[in-house]
């Protein structure tokens, strides 16, 4: 027997109000533990939208119709308290300009620590180890002299 996927989207559309057409048409995808999956297309072709959309994150005025699930149960709906548990745990996003996506004022320490302090992990005073060990985790050179470089100084 073969375990469920950790997600799996069906026919999911998404549209917006005036636009006519839809911004994602017809994906369906299965994500199975232990795979690392890439969308892949041009500009403008939906990849961000189909994350989002499996995420929960999309504007509210966006229009909906498929079916996610999660952990072989259906999404919550947008916004809910539920996504705010789930989001960073135990599912992510991370989007095509990742570094982008960092603020290159502010310190990996904190930048990185922002995610263990919005779900509670760890007291204040043992963030920066954990953030040291995740950076380690991911490859990245003595990462407790990371910990106090900007975003802006990584390559």
């Amino acid at each position: 027997m073969t375990a469920a996927p950790l997600i799996r989207i069906t026919n999911l559309t998404v549209m917006f109000p005036g636009t006519g057409r839809p911004a994602v048409d017809g994906v369906s995808l299965a994500v199975h533990s232990g795979e690392c999956v890439a969308l892949v297309g041009e500009s403008g072709s939906g990849k961000t939208l189909t994350g989002r959309a499996a995420l929960g994150m999309l504007p509210r005025a966006a229009i909906v119709t498929g079916r996610v699930e999660l952990f072989d149960e259906n999404a919550p709906s947008r916004g809910s308290a539920v996504w705010q548990a789930i989001r960073g745990a135990q599912v992510a996003l991370i989007p095509q300009d990742a570094l982008g996506s960092l603020d290159p004022l502010r310190r990996l320490q904190h930048e990185v620590g922002d995610a263990l302090r919005l779900h509670r992990i760890g007291t204040r005073g043992e963030r920066p180890a954990r953030v040291a060990a995740a950076l380690g985790a991911a490859g990245m050179p003595d990462p407790e002299s990371q910990l106090r470089r900007r975003s802006d100084q990584l390559s």
